[in-house]
């Protein structure tokens, strides 16, 4: 059982290998996204999750460890441009849908992080629902100011959550009795879908609507179809 973890978390390499050598225009992206998820995934982890919802046993047995920041980075860059690949999507500059300075952003992503903080440190509120109400306030802020991406938030949404269902049934098949050490069985609601808690997969949903559309917004970027032609062979780095 100590290696599921550090299994759960690689398996999300493979699908971020798949897109990073599909899409060379999206590297960037990939590793932008991957990066600042990482970051903000490895002190989530420490402050929120290993509070009140699971009990992830590292290599290193700390309460965070290198298979928290693999998680992050890989699934990451898969939310920030897996709606682009499925969809046949290219993004460009777009000065009309520009956020006027790279600092709202920050400011937008910094208040819904404080709104599930506070919730779940003086409210006590459990994490999973802190977090589904702050992640929610920033997608809700970033889609009222980029309308046109609302598509791409969705359905970046919905794949990045198809995309962790092999990788939890992987892990259940190699480990099976990880499913329950990994999670707090008395603070979840033991309501599965597919096998796996309700919780993550809306987690994995509501963090897939802010990643696939953080670095359009930031940059600025709009999305227009890519020619049949161009997909995926002729596709070059920007």
């Amino acid at each position: 059982m100590h290696y599921a973890y550090i299994l759960f978390t690689c398996l999300f390499l493979v699908p971020w290998g798949i897109l990073f050598w599909l899409r060379k225009d999206l590297r960037f992206e990939m590793v932008w996204a991957g990066v600042i998820v990482a970051v903000f995934g490895l002190i989530a982890e420490g402050i929120w999750y290993t509070k009140d919802w699971v009990n992830p046993i590292t290599l290193t047995n700390t309460i965070i460890g290198i298979e928290d920041a693999i998680m992050g980075f890989a699934a990451g860059g898969i939310a920030a441009v897996i709606y682009k690949d499925v969809c046949r999507q290219d993004d460009y500059k777009c000065r009309a849908h520009r956020l006027k300075t790279h600092w709202k952003l920050s400011v937008i992503c910094l208040l819904g992080l404080i709104v599930a903080d506070a919730l779940f440190r003086f409210f006590g509120i459990f994490s999973f629902y802190a977090n589904l109400i702050g992640f929610g306030l920033i997608a809700i802020i970033l889609i009222s100011i980029r309308e046109d991406l609302l598509k791409e938030a969705l359905i970046g949404g919905l794949l990045l959550v198809v995309v962790s269902l092999p990788i939890y049934w992987i892990s259940f098949y190699i480990f099976p009795g990880w499913r329950e050490s990994y999670w707090k069985m008395t603070e979840i609601s033991r309501i599965y879908f597919f096998g796996i808690p309700y919780e993550d997969l809306v987690w994995w949903f509501f963090a897939g609507i802010n990643i696939a559309i953080a670095y359009d917004c930031y940059s600025g970027h709009c999305l227009r179809k890519l020619p049949e032609a161009s997909y995926p062979a002729n596709r070059t780095a920007k």
